[in-house]
């Protein structure tokens, strides 16, 4: 009977390392595909005229607005400043000002809890650092016990549980600030973009699959151990 349980918990554990595989690999290639589905669909104005909008109804037209070759590629810097992808900015396209308002979901985040969002971003890039030594970490642990250097391989040891333990940490904190960006957005889109109910069902898909990568990156941060994903 012990075996056979020991069986199920292998057999569960490997179905739920492919389930999260599965997410990992499919969910940035659904955004693309969403991306391309949902930009065919005219809408009554461009990004860079919703940003307009947006920026004199709740910024003081303080938003400074950049532009960017790279496909997906919009963000907010904290700072006042937005990037949008040029392949968008100009079109009216429901995509791109999907992607806008996504961004000024953000922006409305660093007017309404500044010092929250500032910790958040500083936190986060504390903890990308961090993540990168959390392999070189274990793997030196490991090579210390072949030269019977115990507490150093225990303090590495400690050391690379407690950044990989600090990472997902911070993805899961990453996707609670996403999600409150898109929701902000919806409010946004739904108040000033002039939608159609298709239209506000085809934003907030699109912005689901948008989640889907993050917890995909929380997941890879997760099975970064195995060494089968990027």
């Amino acid at each position: 009977m012990d075996i056979l349980y020991i069986i199920i918990i292998a057999v569960v554990f490997i179905l739920l390392i492919l389930a999260g595989l599965a997410v990992v690999n499919y969910s940035g290639q659904d955004l693309f595909d969403k991306s391309r589905k949902y930009s065919s669909f005219p809408t009554s104005s461009t990004p860079i005229q919703f940003l307009q909008l947006i920026n004199s109804l709740y910024f003081d037209n303080r938003i400074v607005l950049k532009f960017t070759d790279k496909e997906l590629g919009d963000s907010y810097n904290g700072g006042g400043v937005m990037t949008l992808c040029s392949k968008y900015a100009y079109d009216n396209n429901l995509v791109g000002i999907t992607i806008c308002a996504h961004e000024l979901g953000h922006a409305l985040q660093f007017k309404n809890e500044y010092k929250r969002m500032k910790k958040f971003a500083k936190r986060n890039k504390t903890s990308k650092l961090l993540s990168k030594f959390t392999i070189p970490l274990f793997v030196a642990g490991i090579v210390s016990l072949f030269f019977n250097q115990i507490i150093i391989a225990i303090v590495l040891g400690c050391l690379g549980v407690l950044t990989f333990i600090v990472a997902l940490i911070n993805k899961f904190l990453t996707i609670k600030v996403e999600n409150d960006a898109s929701k902000k957005a919806m409010e946004l889109i739904k108040n000033y973009g002039n939608f159609t109910e298709d239209e506000i069902k085809m934003a907030k898909d699109f912005l689901n699959s948008a989640r889907q990568t993050y917890v995909a990156d929380l997941l890879r941060s997760m099975l970064k151990w195995t060494l089968i994903v990027k």
